[in-house]
C-alpha cells in the first residue's frame, strides 16, 4: 500500500471516530431539537419581553433588504414595541439606504445606521458600528434594548423565534438557533449540500457540543446576546473586523470567557401534523463557483485565521471540539484523494481489503448519520438526494480548502490581508411583497 495511501486512510479513520464519539453522544444522552407543546407556547408568550434589537449588515443589498424587512415584520410574533431593525448601511450605497428608509416610513421600528466609512469595509466593522450606536443611544435614553439578535438580508425569522430567545436569555447569556436552507428543487445539487451540513449540524453536533459545555460558534444569524454581555465586552469590539468569520470567533470567545450558551433548537407541530422547526431559513449559493467562493471563506477564517487568533486556549474539551472545527482542512482535500487511490488497493492487494471495509463503514455511517438528520428537517425525497449530494459536497469543500491555502500563502508572501467578499443573497418569489 502507498504511502499516501496509508495517510488518507490514517485521516480517514480518526476522523470517523471522531464522528462516531459525538453520534454515540447524540444517542446515549438522547438528544435532538425539543418540541414545545401547546401549552409551554402559550406560557412563552405570557413572558414579559425583552426588548430586542434586531442588527443587519447590508452593503449592496437594495435588491432584497426592502423585502426582506417587510416579509419578516409581517411574520413575526412578538409585540411590535418590543423588537426593533437595526441596519447597517453605507454612505456610497445610497440604494440601500433608500430601500431601508421606505420601510421606515411607514414602520416606526426600522431604522437606518450609516457607517462613517465608505463601504465596503467588513461585516465585523459595520456590525461594530451599529452595536457601538445602541450602546450610546441606550445611554442618551433614545433607544431601549435588552438583547441584540445577529441576522442577515436574506434571512426568514421563523415567527416565534423572538419568543424563543426571551424565554432561554433568562437563564444564558448568548442563545443560538438553528440555521437550515430554504427547501429546494431536487436537481439544485450544489445549494443542497447547505440542506444536508446544517442539518446534520444543527439537529445533532452543536446540540452534542451544547451539552458538552463547549463554547458555540455563532452561526452569523440567529445569535442573541444579552445586553450585560455585551457590555462586558470592550466597547463596540462585538466581532473581530480583520476575520472573515468574525461570528465564529464571537462565539468561541464567548464561551472561552465563561459565558452561559445555550444551542435552542426547538419546533412546533404546524396545522398538518408536521414538524415546524423555530430556526432561521434562508438560499445559499446554487452556483458552484460561488460556493466554493463562500466555503473558501469559511474555511480560511474558521480553521487558519481561527487557528492564528484563537489558538489552542481552554480545557481538553474545548480544543477537541477546536479541533473538530478545524480537521477539514485536512480531510477535506484527504476525502477527494481517497476516492482516488483508495479503490485501486483493494484489487492491489488482498490484505489491505479488511481495512478498507472499516472505513467504508465508516463512510455508510457517515451517510446514514446525514440521511436520518435531513429526513428529520425536510422529509424523505430531500433526504435520499443526499447520496449524490455527497460527492458534490467533498469536491466543493476539497476544492475551498485548496483556495483558502491558496490565499494564505499568497496573503503571507505579499503582506495583504485576505479580503472579505459578501455573499449574493437572494429571497423566496414573493416574500416580503
Amino acid at each position: 500500500m502507498t504511502t499516501i495511501c496509508l495517510m488518507v486512510i490514517a485521516v480517514f479513520v480518526l476522523s470517523g471516530l471522531d464522528d462516531i464519539f459525538i453520534d454515540l453522544n447524540a444517542v446515549l444522552r438522547r438528544l435532538g431539537p425539543r418540541k414545545i407543546c401547546d401549552e409551554r407556547l402559550r406560557a412563552l408568550r405570557e413572558m414579559p419581553p425583552r426588548k430586542i434589537a434586531i442588527i443587519i449588515p447590508a452593503w449592496d443589498e437594495s435588491s432584497v433588504i426592502g423585502r426582506m424587512l417587510a416579509g419578516n415584520l409581517a411574520r413575526i410574533d412578538y409585540p411590535r414595541e418590543s423588537y426593533a431593525f437595526y441596519v447597517g448601511v453605507y454612505p456610497n450605497d445610497p440604494a440601500t439606504i433608500q430601500a431601508v428608509q421606505r420601510v421606515a416610513a411607514s414602520h416606526g421600528n426600522v431604522h437606518a445606521v450609516a457607517s462613517p466609512l465608505p463601504g465596503p469595509t467588513s461585516k465585523g466593522q459595520i456590525l461594530n458600528h451599529v452595536t457601538r450606536f445602541l450602546m450610546d443611544a441606550a445611554r442618551d435614553g433614545t433607544a431601549e434594548w435588552d438583547a441584540i439578535l445577529l441576522h442577515d438580508a436574506e434571512d426568514l425569522i421563523h415567527p416565534l423565534s423572538l419568543w424563543l430567545i426571551n424565554d432561554r436569555l433568562r437563564e444564558n447569556h448568548y442563545v443560538q438557533i438553528p440555521v437550515f436552507s430554504l427547501p429546494l428543487a431536487w436537481n439544485q445539487l450544489v445549494a443542497g449540500t447547505y440542506i444536508d451540513e446544517f442539518a446534520e449540524s444543527h439537529t445533532k453536533d452543536v446540540l452534542v457540543r451544547s451539552r458538552l459545555g463547549a463554547p458555540l460558534p455563532s452561526a452569523g444569524v440567529g445569535t442573541a446576546l444579552r445586553r450585560d454581555l455585551v457590555e462586558n465586552l470592550p466597547r463596540g469590539e462585538l466581532l473581530n473586523e480583520k476575520s472573515l468569520t468574525e461570528d465564529y470567533e464571537l462565539g468561541v470567545r464567548v464561551g472561552l470567557a465563561g459565558f452561559k450558551q445555550e444551542f435552542a433548537a426547538c419546533f412546533v407541530m404546524d396545522g398538518t401534523g408536521r414538524r415546524d422547526y423555530i430556526a432561521t431559513r434562508e438560499f445559499f449559493p446554487k452556483g458552484f463557483y460561488r460556493s466554493i467562493r463562500q466555503k473558501t471563506r469559511w474555511t480560511m477564517g474558521i480553521t487558519i485565521q481561527g487557528w492564528r487568533n484563537l489558538r489552542w486556549p481552554g480545557n481538553l474539551r474545548d480544543r477537541y471540539f477546536l479541533f473538530r472545527d478545524r480537521k477539514g482542512i485536512v480531510t477535506n482535500p484527504a476525502t477527494v484523494v481517497g476516492y482516488l487511490v483508495i479503490p485501486g488497493s483493494w484489487h492491489l492487494d488482498p490484505s489491505n481489503r479488511p481495512l478498507l471495509v472499516g472505513i467504508s463503514l465508516l463512510a455508510v455511517n457517515r451517510m446514514f448519520q446525514r440521511f436520518l438528520c435531513v429526513l428529520r428537517v425536510y422529509g424523505p425525497t430531500t433526504a435520499l438526494m443526499c447520496l449524490p449530494r455527497w460527492p458534490v459536497a467533498c469536491i466543493i469543500n476539497a476544492a475551498a480548502t485548496f483556495r483558502a491555502m491558496k490565499q494564505h500563502i499568497e496573503s503571507q508572501w505579499s503582506g495583504k490581508a485576505v479580503r472579505w467578499v459578501k455573499t449574493e443573497h437572494d429571497l423566496p418569489e414573493g416574500f416580503g411583497v
